[in-house]
């Protein structure tokens, strides 16, 4: 079953507000301190994109590789029976709650991944729904590497997606939430009050969204989205021409610093889940092999690709 590019229709997204310490407020301001009610503009943010998923799938549906498929739909929607009706399929390819997480849209946030990979779960979600997330990116860097026209069900390939699956299926679950702490705001909300014609009281003329970017990227990912004194060629609103400095720069490496436990312990419980599953077919130096070729996928692949 090959999967058609259209995205299904998906369910609308609760609302969340500005808190007033995430806001600059100027004009005409009230006498009586209010805050405004200005919702943050959320989407739904794939850990593995769509299109990843979708090239993977049919490509290896074209190759007769039914193996993948059924892999993916099982990591995804916690069984292997895939449905005849390719537009269920699709939805639940697409969809699928265990492979999203909701944040700022693409627009207003800072390095969006787009068709790519997203970055490492942030250190504040519950250490279950971390291991998931840091899994799934491992998953979705083999993907990667076999929808590329070179890319093949090697042996080392298929031995690492079948430890993927089996680890990610093990820890399925619901991922799919705004969780605040995990964001982070490079620039605040811009709130502006003016009078109001008819009952010449302060009102809310204008208020322009702030600019967000996920507390979660390795040391590795920083140093090449945030190089100090460098400047930034791709997100260019709120950031100086000389790049990001001075307790900016120092905020993001604390943000690092603490995130650097959760992964390290994720690419550990992928460590062992590879050497039990190479111990009992026996071909535990296959299984070193894949490792040592394959140290941090998702970072390497997805900042490769969105520094280009």
């Amino acid at each position: 079953m090959q999967l058609d590019d259209t995205r299904p229709k998906e369910d609308a997204l609760e609302s969340h507000d500005y808190r007033e310490d995430e806001m600059e407020q100027s004009g005409t301001l009230p006498d009586d301190r209010q805050v405004p009610k200005i919702s943050i503009k959320l989407a739904k943010h794939h850990v593995i994109s769509w299109k990843i998923l979708r090239e993977a799938w049919n490509k290896a549906d074209r190759l007769g590789k039914n193996f993948i498929c059924v892999g993916i739909y099982k990591v995804l929607n916690n069984t292997e029976i895939i449905p005849a009706d390719e537009e269920t399929v699709r939805k639940n390819v697409c969809w699928s709650r265990s492979n999203l997480i909701i944040g700022p849209e693409g627009n207003i946030r800072l390095f969006d991944p787009g068709e790519l990979l997203d970055f490492e779960a942030p250190s504040s979600i519950l250490p279950n729904a971390r291991e998931r997330v840091d899994l799934l990116l491992a998953l979705g860097a083999l993907l990667m590497q076999y929808r590329d026209d070179k890319g093949s069900d090697t042996p080392t390939w298929t031995l690492q997606f079948n430890n993927a699956v089996q680890a990610l299926s093990a820890r399925y679950m619901d991922i799919c939430s705004f969780d605040r702490s995990a964001w982070k705001l490079f620039t605040k909300a811009q709130v502006v009050w003016g009078i109001s014609g008819a009952s010449n009281a302060p009102e809310v003329k204008q208020s322009i969204q702030g600019f967000w970017y996920r507390g979660c990227v390795s040391a590795q990912c920083v140093a090449r989205l945030f190089p100090e004194g460098m400047p930034t060629k791709k997100h260019k609103i709120g950031i100086s021409k000389d790049g990001v400095k001075g307790d900016r720069l120092k905020d993001l490496k604390q943000d690092l610093q603490q995130n650097r436990d959760a992964r390290l312990k994720a690419e550990d419980l992928l460590r062992n889940v590879m050497r039990k599953r190479a111990a009992r077919l026996d071909q535990e130096k296959l299984a070193k092999e894949a490792l040592d070729n394959n140290d941090q996928p998702a970072m390497v692949l997805a900042t490769d690709e969105l520094r280009k």
